[in-house]
């Protein structure tokens, strides 16, 4: 048997005289009684390329694509390990379209620096952190290096976070949470500055530290 491959990629221009070279290669197989042999990838990787021409205007190519290659009653599907092939990590996705930003993200990634900064550079949280060594391990390679902390899971972490056993109950008073927001809103980073004076300071930290903060952030004009 004749062994005919069809790798494709997104950066393949396709046309009437592509899409006609292919066709002609696929009726060339089929009339030496070959066989195609397409990679999971390359098939997905055509398929989207038809939609993607579709969403550009193209229409008439992807409809070409559609109906002269792909729709043609010729493939089988031959899967190894089905249940991993199909995953969706495997599945290939074309993105499309202008880069935009995540709603708030700047403030997302300003707020996690704040606490790695609170957790790496005040004394009376590393102390915290140091005296419950059942609930977490922090270590630091130099003072170059975010220091590594390691939380352990179990009953131990809980009363180091300050976390009731009621699954709905505030914050303990002393425990690590509490700590750190009152550190980052005493001392802010320079990003989180506005902090300081912000007349709904004592509203945005009942908003992080209370269980029920839904109705509390609905509360904030």
């Amino acid at each position: 048997i004749k062994i005919y491959q069809m790798p494709f990629c997104r950066d393949i221009k396709l046309d009437v005289s592509s899409i006609a070279t292919m066709k002609d290669a696929i009726n060339e197989c089929r009339l030496d009684g070959g066989a195609i042999v397409v990679a999971p990838e390359h098939r997905l990787s055509l398929e989207l390329k038809a939609k993607e021409l579709y969403y550009c205007g193209e229409k008439d190519i992807a409809t070409l694509i559609e109906n002269e290659i792909i729709k043609q009653d010729i493939w089988r599907d031959i899967l190894d390990e089905c249940d991993e092939l199909l995953r969706h990590r495997y599945q290939l996705i074309y993105a499309m379209g202008a880069t935009v930003t995540l709603p708030g993200g700047a403030n997302r990634w300003r707020a996690v620096q704040a606490l790695f900064a609170a957790l790496a550079q005040n004394n009376e949280l590393i102390k915290h952190l140091s005296s419950h060594p059942t609930a977490c391990k922090l270590s630091s390679k130099s003072a170059t290096e975010w220091p590594k902390i390691q939380f352990f899971d179990g009953e131990s972490l809980d009363i180091m976070l300050g976390e009731c056993s009621q699954r709905r109950s505030p914050r303990l008073q002393g425990g690590l949470l509490l700590k750190l927001i009152d550190a980052i809103i005493v001392n802010p980073p320079y990003e989180l500055e506005w902090l300081l004076d912000h007349p709904l300071k004592d509203d945005i930290k009942k908003a992080i530290i209370e269980k029920e903060y839904k109705l509390t952030l609905q509360s904030l004009p």
